[in-house]
């Protein structure tokens, strides 16, 4: 049964809410068919002789590109500043974002490009020409993911062939195999924790031609989402390396290359929480939950909740039977903002049947039983 009390809390502040979830890269401002090598306005830049030019300069640019929380990717941008009468040249490493459609041209020209022919948008599939990122990868650590902290862990991330690598490894190439019987192209993906300790790591095959039977050889062309709860919250850094059946004097004749598209953050949604006993938490700011039934969480006084699994630790959407979606952060809590009325409403912690709120559309508070 619900019942209004008419009062004023002017005393009570509310916070503005970010919409944090997956990252995407949409929120990067591409032209249409473009890419973003570099360099970063942020990064650090040093100046060195250039190796390939007696009188020139190698400038180097490091930097990241970052979203939702902090979570960068990183980037390392390289000029060659060649002597007078001479042509400059460039060269990067880590991560670019692109939304390039070619999926047809092959060579090094079109490195910027997913086989796909455009990123992933959950609920949708390939959007064609939406942004996504472009690793250029030749050693450990050319390309790192850091992830704050405070975000807890990962779900998983979505991964596919670039243009580039897809079709030298189909047709070959002035400098890699056109791929046969025994071949194969792998990713390993190193998680690490903030002291740089390995966490553990998986693997990935983006293609895959060791099978005796050739219907089962494939080179990956579509979206494949790889899961990465398994490392655990520890988590600050993804790196990655890639091995290839196809080497030779120098190393891998493979393009090093692969696309990356929604990361996806977190299992749970109070990183940091200390453990009570079996499956029971306590927040330092949400309260006492039991959470063995995820994306159902028992919340000691707001009942079963069902969290969306995009939420990050300090940013979460939540439905409950009692305000349906909601989103709090905790900074905002215990002010929930309610989705269906767009107003905001101050849950007065501990109370349960009867739950009693401020609704600060009404200018009443409202118990609930």
């Amino acid at each position: 049964m619900y019942k209004t009390i008419q009062t004023t809390l002017a005393a009570l502040t509310m916070c503005s809410l970010a919409n944090a979830f997956v990252i995407d890269f949409e929120s990067a401002d591409l032209p249409a068919d473009s890419f973003d090598t570099g360099p970063i306005a942020t990064g650090e830049t040093t100046e060195t002789e250039n190796p390939f030019g007696s009188d020139g300069l190698l400038i180097t640019t490091t930097g990241t590109f970052d979203f939702l929380g902090g979570v960068s990717f990183s980037n390392v941008f390289n000029l060659y500043e060649n002597p007078p009468g001479t042509e400059s040249t460039t060269y990067w490493n880590g991560f670019a974002l692109s939304n390039v459609v070619d999926t047809t041209t092959p060579g090094i020209p079109n490195q910027y490009a997913v086989i796909t022919g455009g990123g992933f948008e959950r609920g949708s599939g390939v959007v064609e020409g939406s942004n996504y990122g472009v690793v250029y990868n030749p050693s450990q650590g050319s390309a790192v993911i850091e992830i704050p902290e405070e975000l807890g862990g990962l779900q998983g991330i979505m991964i596919t062939n670039t243009t580039y690598a897809y079709l030298s490894m189909a047709n070959g190439d002035s400098f890699a195999k056109q791929f046969e019987q025994g071949d194969w192209f792998q990713l390993n993906i190193i998680a690490l924790d903030d002291e740089d300790n390995v966490a553990g790591s998986t693997n990935i095959f983006l293609a895959d031609f060791r099978s005796s039977n050739p219907d089962d050889h494939y080179i990956l062309d579509e979206w494949n989402y790889v899961r990465l709860d398994q490392f655990g919250d520890a988590t600050t850094k993804l790196q990655f390396q890639l091995y290839s059946s196809d080497t030779g004097q120098f190393g891998m004749n493979t393009p090093a290359y692969f696309a990356v598209d929604d990361l996806l953050l977190t299992a749970t949604a109070f990183a940091g929480a200390d453990p009570l006993t079996e499956n029971w938490n306590a927040s330092g700011w949400f309260g006492q939950y039991y959470d063995a039934e995820l994306p159902w969480v028992y919340h000691e006084t707001l009942e079963w909740i069902y969290l969306d699994p995009t939420s990050i630790p300090s940013d979460v959407e939540f439905w409950t039977e009692l305000w349906g979606w909601v989103s709090t952060s905790a900074e905002a809590y215990p002010w929930v903002y309610q989705f269906d009325t767009g107003e905001w409403l101050y849950y007065f912690e501990g109370s349960s049947e009867p739950w009693v709120y401020y609704d600060s559309g009404t200018n009443e508070v409202v118990e609930v039983d």
